[in-house]
């Protein structure tokens, strides 16, 4: 199954490193951001894999990797499935934009949402969300290879209210 992990930054956890404390120059290849790490897609890519299952994971704390780029590569992959991993309540906003630009380049495609913020706010997301098609409630190591076991069958997966 070919899955799409998408890290959704929290703007009040994004900056780049300023020039004057070794940030990136205007001409630098390498991009330096304070910003905190896309740990839960970096975490569960490598569980995913085990699972035999391909991975392509975006991490919008990067400068150049925007909404538009991900779109193309929805568009020109189409995934099986699209999961979204935030933190918080201030990038949940940010979160529903993406799965809303998401849904509409891949109508078919479901679009998980998970994380901290999702794991704790699973019925509200579900009712203020239309366009995301279930939450991940706990432990993504767990949860998601389950999910995705079930794709076609969804009574039997676990821990993933629709």
């Amino acid at each position: 199954m070919n899955v799409f992990m998408i890290y959704v930054r929290d703007e009040d956890y994004y900056r780049m490193l300023p020039q004057e404390l070794g940030g990136s120059g205007p001409d630098d290849e390498r991009v330096k951001v304070m910003a905190f790490p896309p740990l839960g897609i970096e975490t569960l890519a490598p569980v995913l894999r085990q699972h035999g299952h391909r991975v392509r994971m975006f991490d919008t704390c990067h400068p150049k990797m925007k909404a538009d780029h991900i779109v193309q590569a929805v568009n020109a992959e189409s995934p099986d499935v699209i999961a979204l991993s935030f933190l918080s309540t201030t990038t949940y906003p940010s979160t529903k934009i993406m799965a809303g630009r998401l849904k509409e380049a891949a109508p078919q495609t479901p679009v998980i949402l998970g994380g901290v913020f999702a794991s704790m706010n699973a019925d509200f997301i579900l009712k203020d969300c239309p366009h995301a098609d279930c939450v991940g409630v706990g432990e993504g190591e767990e949860v998601l290879p389950d999910y995705l076991d079930h794709l076609a069958d969804p009574q039997r997966r676990q821990s993933y209210p629709q």
